[in-house]
């Protein structure tokens, strides 16, 4: 009678075990490393030539014992947020008479964002596990980054949240900038001429929970004609009936099963408009 998915995700550890009587008590190791590192170099070539640059780059990984922006309330998964930036500048400077003066640069920054989840306490893989027949998982194909647990949220007496959410996500991020100055001096008059090139480049991951999701609220085991007795959403997860189901595609089809009161399929397309340059080499 207990749904052999059921049996799987419960073996796997999705559920933290109670630490005390029927609690849980504990979560992960959540360090927060930073490094940053900066180099500079300064030259004169002589009076009227001179460049000087620097380049820095800043390392920050910081770890969450919950997935980061989900439903989740169990550290079963936790994520690392790292996001390391950098910056350059190479400037020279040129005097080419005493009332000219040119100065020319490079500059750049840029970002990386990179959310990657981990299993944390108890859980022993975010892949789906032996013993779990995944062909009901994804009503679509399309990729499923790291295999993942789809998401199991118990939204009834138990009210408890097993989500991966959208992870791993990556997000990339580069600005550059050419300019030169002119500076002439006429007189009492100071003149400024000048142009800027600059080009920003963005690549990121879509959101989405291509694992799919299935929420238990204990419907399939109130029962029937009851208006006040509910029945038990941990229960309805061990029997292997959902009242929902979500999943995000790769096409960004998202989709939704409600099987009370009339089993069906309600379709929605979520599209996006990105403009986006690629290169390659």
């Amino acid at each position: 009678m207990i749904d052999p998915n059921a049996t799987a995700l419960v073996n796997a550890g999705i559920f933290p075990k109670p630490t005390s009587g029927t609690n849980f008590g504990g979560g992960n190791n959540t360090p927060t490393n930073l490094k940053e590192e900066v180099v500079r170099i300064d030259h004169n070539f002589n009076s009227r030539f001179s460049v000087f640059g620097h380049f820095i780059a800043e390392q920050v990984s910081q770890g969450y014992s919950i997935s980061q922006w989900s439903g989740a309330n169990v550290p079963t998964v936790g994520d690392t947020f790292g996001n390391p930036s950098y910056s350059a500048v190479v400037h020279t400077t040129y005097a080419i008479s005493p009332t000219l003066l040119n100065e020319a640069s490079f500059n750049y920054n840029g970002n990386r964002i990179n959310i990657i989840p981990n299993a944390g306490s108890g859980l022993s893989s975010l892949a789906i596990p032996a013993g779990y027949d995944a062909t009901n998982t994804r009503l679509f194909t399309g990729p499923n980054n790291l295999t993942r647990i789809p998401n199991i949220d118990l939204n009834g007496a138990t009210a408890t949240h097993f989500e991966i959410s959208s992870w791993p996500w990556r997000n990339k991020a580069d600005d550059y900038q050419i300019r030169d100055d002119l500076s002439w001096t006429k007189g009492a008059h100071q003149l400024k001429f000048g142009f800027s090139w600059a080009i920003y480049k963005k690549v990121q991951d879509l959101f989405g929970q291509t694992q799919g999701g299935f929420n238990f609220d204990g419907t399939f085991t109130t029962p029937s004609g009851q208006k006040t007795l509910y029945g038990n959403d941990f229960a309805d997860f061990l029997l292997g009936d959902a009242k929902s189901y979500r999943f995000v595609c790769s096409r960004q089809l998202a989709c939704q099963q409600t099987p009370d009161p009339e089993p069906g399929v309600a379709l929605g397309w979520r599209s996006a408009y990105l403009r986006s340059q690629q290169q390659d080499g």
